[in-house]
């Protein structure tokens, strides 16, 4: 894995005063704290949280806190751009490990093509591996992986959470894991957009037939914590899913 330092040293100097920008709300905002750990409340101190599709680290800096930092945190992103300040935001968190990679439902590569802001420079905008892109882009390959086969290698391993988000391929995310699901049974936090999961062939509601037939119920999550359950996908936001205990 590149570091950030060797990134940002190839950058221009407009790219680089975009690159520090991110950075900074990425490291010093904490908008997302409140939402991240009312999640993480819901799972047992000393578990592991996944972060399938961290982005810049917005959500995965706050998980790292949950429990007074009695959690692990598996990160995965794989746009070189959103991974370089990913490393930053977190290298000081020392329960935090970052996997550059994409989760999918079976171990291979993909070709992904990030749209290019105005300047030519990347941003943390959504890529995506499915169709033509008509806006200037660029291309890049990165490694797929299932979850099950990620947790092949790591023995004792206890995911509590896992939280996706990953514009459309949550279904990929999801069929990819049956044996976690089946061994572990954790919390899944999504977020589903009609609009993008038709990218990949596929309606809302066939993921919530999928985790319903695996024992899960699903529910919104309001602002203060509160569920609400559900028998069908709604509208476009945060679904969570959980097996209730008996």
């Amino acid at each position: 894995m590149s570091t950030s330092a060797d990134y940002f040293s190839n950058l221009s100097f407009r790219q680089k005063c975009r690159w520090f920008a991110h950075f900074m709300k990425a490291k010093y905002r904490h908008n997302e704290r409140k939402r991240s750990l009312m999640l993480a409340s819901m799972v047992p101190a000393g578990c592991t949280i996944v972060d399938v599709g961290a982005n810049v680290g917005l959500l995965t800096k706050e998980f790292a806190t949950a429990h007074g930092g009695n959690v692990n945190v598996i990160a995965f992103e794989h746009r070189d751009y959103c991974v370089s300040i990913l490393q930053s935001v977190v290298k000081n968190l020392k329960n935090v490990e970052i996997v550059e990679a994409r989760l999918g439902e079976e171990d291979t590569t993909n070709l992904v093509k990030t749209p290019l802001k105005n300047a030519g420079s990347k941003g943390t905008s959504l890529s995506q591996n499915r169709g033509e892109l008509e806006a200037e882009h660029v291309s890049q390959e990165v490694s797929v992986m299932k979850l099950d086969t990620f947790c092949e290698g790591r023995k004792g391993i206890n995911i509590g959470l896992i939280k996706v988000n990953v514009e459309g391929e949550e279904f990929n995310v999801v069929k990819g894991a049956v044996k976690v699901i089946e061994n572990q049974q954790p919390l899944w936090c999504f977020e589903i957009e009609e609009r993008l999961t038709k990218m990949y062939g596929y309606q809302p509601n066939d993921l919530f037939k999928f985790m319903f037939d695996q024992g899960y119920s699903a529910f919104s999550v309001s602002e203060n914590g509160e569920l609400r359950y559900l028998d069908a996908y709604e509208y476009p936001g945060e679904y969570l899913f959980k097996i209730e205990a008996d």
